[in-house]
């Protein structure tokens, strides 16, 4: 497990570092949206903003909550050919029907517990989609911009109690691959519809099954095109 030592090693470092540093621009940039939504007063236009009765600047989310990664992109071919291969839906992690949403937080006790959307704001069909569900929408709300970073967004992913994001962004994959590294359960990448009746079924949610599936990504990646974190 020689890459889950690099990765705590990494985080602890990391963890060490804001510890020394704690008013410096990465460890600000790091938790950002934690102090928004877990209590940390917000500073608008160098004002601090008080925090009024249940729920501050932004309103708290529940202890145990769940991130959705969206994210519109050209990741089409790696989709293409795991649903080829293995029956991963082509359109289910950039949609995010809200029946599938339901289908993996009521059986986990999270259905009524905070859900989190961080995204790149290109879709916003899927942000009215949820918002408009009535049995998802009471408990969803997308990261505001103005809180939102890329290192912000890694970390309300990673400590996540459900982390729900799409198999061809390497964003979703890096958050899934910290969680495995530090014991983390209930990552969804891979979801599919039941052949017989058509529900929806998550499936390769171990390690071992994620990596073999991100060979096939790396493999259907085209040639010389740059892959950045997305």
């Amino acid at each position: 497990q020689h890459r889950h030592y690099l990765i705590q090693q990494l985080y602890r470092m990391t963890a060490k570092e804001m510890e020394l540093h704690p008013n410096s621009t990465g460890t600000a940039d790091m938790c950002a949206s934690f102090h928004a939504y877990f209590g940390k007063n917000v500073e608008k236009d160098g004002v601090p903003q008080k925090e009024e009765e249940g729920g501050g600047v932004y309103q708290r989310v529940t202890e145990k909550y769940t991130i959705i990664h969206s994210r519109s992109f050209e990741g089409k071919q790696f989709l293409e050919e795991a649903h080829k291969h293995y029956g991963v839906d082509p359109h289910a992690s950039t949609d995010y029907p809200p029946d599938l949403i339901t289908k993996i937080l009521a059986p986990l006790g999270m259905a009524n517990n905070s859900i989190l959307m961080i995204t790149d704001g290109q879709n916003t069909e899927v942000i009215d989609r949820l918002s408009a569900d009535p049995a998802i929408g009471p408990h969803f709300r997308v990261v505001p911009q103005e809180v939102s970073t890329m290192a912000g967004d890694i970390m309300l992913g990673i400590l996540s109690e459900v982390f729900i994001g799409n198999p061809a962004s390497s964003f979703s994959q890096y958050i899934t691959m910290v969680r495995y590294a530090l014991g983390f359960d209930h990552s969804y990448l891979y979801v599919r519809r039941h052949p017989l009746d058509g529900s929806w079924e998550t499936f390769c949610s171990d390690e071992t099954c994620f990596y073999q599936l991100h060979d096939l990504e790396a493999q259907t990646h085209q040639p010389g095109a740059p892959k950045t974190i997305i």
